[in-house]
């Protein structure tokens, strides 16, 4: 049996500071990883991945907030 999920306890909330899209290749086969950086607060910056389509819902300078219990931050 798996233990709880980092989501279930994981609480924070910052504000966006940049969005990254990381492309990688392996092999023949290429696949792109899309962060935010979250400032938290005291120059703290956090990179944290998400989907694309998750990624494209959010832009420089929104609140985000993640709450304990939930999968996803929603803005703020």
């Amino acid at each position: 049996m798996f233990g709880l999920g980092k989501w279930k306890t994981e609480a924070w909330e910052g504000t966006v500071v940049d969005k990254v899209e990381i492309e990688t290749s392996a092999g023949d086969h290429e696949y792109s990883t899309y962060y935010l950086h979250v400032d938290m607060g005291g120059g703290q910056i956090e990179r944290k991945s998400y989907s694309k389509k998750f990624y494209d819902q959010w832009a420089v300078g929104d609140r985000i907030i993640k709450r304990a219990g939930e999968k996803e931050p929603v803005k703020g």
